[in-house]
């Protein structure tokens, strides 16, 4: 018996080690999700705010091309930001 006993007690501590390495796996993969989460939200939002800039300055241009790039494209823009806030 305790030859059998030995043996059952291995293949339970076996047993725990396997688990243990699966939870140890299984937290690393949720936080690698998370952490791919995180960028690509911030690549989004990088994207977003590029996007913004460069409709900015599309917008910019066509004022400037209506009223020249003069004072009046100042008065323009000042009253577009009056808008906005």
């Amino acid at each position: 018996m305790d030859i059998k006993n030995k043996y059952l007690a291995a293949i339970n501590n076996s047993l725990k080690n396997i688990e243990k390495t699966t939870n140890k796996t299984s937290d690393s993969i949720k936080n690698m999700v998370k952490g791919l989460a995180t960028v690509g939200t911030v690549g989004l939002s990088i994207n977003y705010l590029k996007g913004v800039s460069s409709e900015f300055t599309e917008l910019s241009n066509k004022i400037a091309t209506v009223t020249g790039r003069t004072k009046e494209l100042v008065a323009v823009q000042e009253q577009l930001y009056k808008l906005l806030s």
